[in-house]
């Protein structure tokens, strides 16, 4: 949603966003929008920006929630008193979010994503043999003429 009017303000020579003192985040996007849709008045475009990072934000909370519960609830065997006990823990992250320091929030959120690599390598390396079997016979086969391209 942002690329457009970025864009626009980038290609009509507008540099001030990228000066040395140039606002960030929600408010180089606002900058941003007004600069790049100049019909509509300024206050249009930051609410058509609040708005939007209101509805991000909140169905990636959602999104986020739903998901980590499927997993845990999967990992434990459909037993729900983890996945009580997780979301009890989520809604207690969500209400103390907003009072942490911006830098905090996306070190934690880098953090917890890249743990999510975890379980990934952890089956990669479970799976390669398999991986490396199935691709030497497909091979194989292809060559035997066994398999279409």
């Amino acid at each position: 949603m942002t690329a457009q009017p970025v864009s626009a303000a980038a290609f009509n020579g507008v540099s001030e966003l990228y000066c040395a003192n140039a606002a960030t985040g929600a408010a180089a996007t606002m900058k941003a929008f007004a600069m790049g849709i100049p019909f509509l008045p300024a206050i249009v475009t930051d609410a058509l920006v609040m708005v939007s990072l209101v509805l991000f934000g909140f169905t990636t909370i959602l999104g986020w929630d739903y998901y980590s519960e499927r997993c845990l609830e999967y990992l434990t065997g459909g037993r729900m008193g983890p996945v009580i006990v997780y979301r009890w823990l989520y809604i207690a992250a969500v209400f103390i979010g907003p009072y942490m320091t911006i830098s905090a929030v996306w070190g934690i959120a880098d953090v917890v994503n890249g743990l999510m690599a975890v379980p990934n390598m952890i089956a990669l390396i479970a799976l390669s043999g398999v991986v490396a079997y199935e691709t030497k016979d497909y091979f194989k086969r292809l060559k035997a003429g066994q398999v279409e391209d």
